[in-house]
C-alpha cells in the first residue's frame, strides 16, 4: 500500500511507503538538485539533523548571501516578523493540514499507516512515539519528537518556530503548544504580520490534560505540569508546577516515589 502526498517546495515524499522503516525524503536543496530527473528527493540521511553546510529546511538555520532578499519562510525560521499569507507558507500549511487530516482519519488498527504519516509530517519521529488523533499543526517540519513521546487526543502544535520534545514526554488530552505571535498594535495585526518563538520541552516531562504552552517557553527535565496550566514563562527542571499563569509549586523529591512493593 502506498500513500499519496502533496509535493511542495520543501521536498515531501512523492510516494510515502507504509513499511515500518520508511524514511522521509530529504529536504536539502542541494540533494534535491542532485536527484534524478522527475524525482523530488531521496531518503533522509542516517542522522536526524541537517548537515551544517546545508540546513536550508524549515526549523533549521538559514545562511543568506550578502545582498540577497530573505524569503518569508526564512524570516519565520529566524524569528523575524513575516507575512503569514506568503504563497510558499500557505502551500506548506495546506500540505501539513492534508497530512494531519489523513492521520486523524486513519483507523487505529492501521498502526503502520499512522506511523508512516507521522514520519512524513514531523521532522523527527520514529516508531517509539505514539500520538492519538486528533493532531493538528501548522507545518509539522518544525516539530522534533524525542523517543517515547506520547500525545493524547486533541493536541494542537502551532510550529511556526521549532517545537522540541525530549524523550519519554507524556502529554495529556487537549493540550496546546503555540509558537505563533501576533503584533499588539491593531494596525500591524491587520496586515497579517506574525512572528514566532520556539518551545523546548525536556525529557521525562508530564503534562496534565488541558495545558497550554505559550511562545518562547522552555520546560526543564522531569517536570510535572498540572492540568489546565497556562505556561507563560520557563519552568526549571525537577519540579511540580501548575496554575494560570503556571508557577513552581515545589521540587520533586524522593518522597514522591510510589510504593510498588505489593505489585512486584
Amino acid at each position: 500500500l502506498r500513500l499519496k502526498a502533496h509535493v511542495g517546495e520543501w521536498g515531501t515524499a512523492k510516494d510515502i511507503r507504509t513499511e515500518p522503516f520508511a524514511k522521509r525524503l530529504c529536504h536539502h536543496r542541494r540533494c534535491r538538485a542532485d536527484a534524478p530527473s522527475g524525482d523530488v528527493g531521496h531518503p533522509r540521511h542516517e542522522g536526524r539533523d541537517a548537515p551544517p553546510d546545508d540546513a536550508d529546511y524549515p526549523g533549521g538555520q538559514t545562511i543568506k548571501q550578502e545582498g540577497t532578499a530573505m524569503t518569508e519562510r526564512e524570516k519565520m525560521i529566524q524569528g523575524l516578523p513575516y507575512n503569514a499569507g506568503d504563497p510558499e507558507l500557505m502551500q506548506a500549511r495546506r500540505r501539513c493540514k492534508e497530512l494531519c487530516f489523513a492521520f486523524n482519519q486513519t483507523p487505529p488498527s492501521q498502526r503502520d499507516k499512522q506511523q508512516a504519516l507521522l514520519r512524513s509530517l514531523l521532522v523527527q519521529a520514529d516508531e517509539k512515539i505514539h500520538i492519538e488523533p486528533n493532531l493538528w499543526c501548522d507545518y509539522g517540519c518544525n516539530i522534533r519528537a524525542g523517543r517515547g513521546l506520547y500525545i493524547n487526543h486533541n493536541c494542537v502544535i502551532l510550529d511556526c518556530a521549532p517545537v522540541t520534545f525530549g524523550e519519554d514526554v507524556l502529554i495529556g488530552p487537549n493540550c496546546g503548544f503555540y509558537t505563533a505571535c501576533h503584533p499588539i498594535d491593531p494596525e500591524q495585526r491587520r496586515t497579517g504580520t506574525e512572528f514566532a518563538r520556539p518551545i523546548t520541552v525536556g525529557s521525562n516531562v508530564w503534562f496534565g490534560g488541558g495545558c497550554t504552552v505559550l511562545p518562547g517557553v522552555t520546560i526543564g527535565d522531569n517536570c510535572v505540569i498540572g492540568a489546565g496550566s497556562v505556561v507563560t514563562k520557563d519552568i526549571p527542571a525537577n519540579c511540580v508546577a501548575a496554575g494560570n499563569p503556571c508557577r513552581v509549586l515545589r521540587p520533586i523529591s524522593p518522597s514522591d516515589k510510589l510504593d510498588l512493593s505489593d505489585h512486584n
